[in-house]
């Protein structure tokens, strides 16, 4: 779980971690990141948000050990699923497809948003000099 951590303080995606102020400036954490080691799963996560808007960033690799799922969770009124496509930069590496789904959770009052990469391709984020970001993310700043 370790380089799970490593990668995760590189990788606050710019689609919903960006301040809305300055769209180049990561938000500050709001706490520590907090590690589930679930005998049916293995969840780092951490709040960028506040107590009354949380925006928590997490990441739950795959019990094979192929994906790296991204998860992004915010308080949000209920939507229907959505799936989209989305593109993800690490630096300046040609943009990574994937896909996206969003989805709500009327017991949490929680939107997720879950994008699965590869580790392969997840696997730059430790030396990555930038946060990623998302450049066709437009359907995914609708849904945040």
């Amino acid at each position: 779980m370790k380089p799970v951590l490593q990668l995760a303080a590189k990788s606050l995606l710019a689609l919903a971690i960006a301040s809305p102020s300055a769209a180049a400036s990561p938000r500050v954490p709001a706490g520590k990141w907090v590690v589930d080691f679930a005998d049916h799963q293995c969840v780092a996560s951490r709040n960028y948000g506040t107590v009354d808007k949380p925006l928590y960033l997490g990441f739950k690799p795959s019990p094979l050990g192929k994906v790296m799922q991204i998860v992004l969770a915010l308080k949000s009124v209920f939507h229907e699923p959505t799936e989209a496509s989305v593109a993800v930069q690490i630096d300046d590496l040609p943009p990574i497809s994937a896909g996206l789904l969003s989805f709500s959770s009327k017991a949490s009052g929680l939107r997720s948003i879950r994008i699965n990469l590869p580790l392969e391709s997840f696997a730059p984020m430790r030396q990555a000099k930038k946060y990623p970001s998302c450049p066709r993310a437009r359907a995914t700043r609708a849904l945040c």
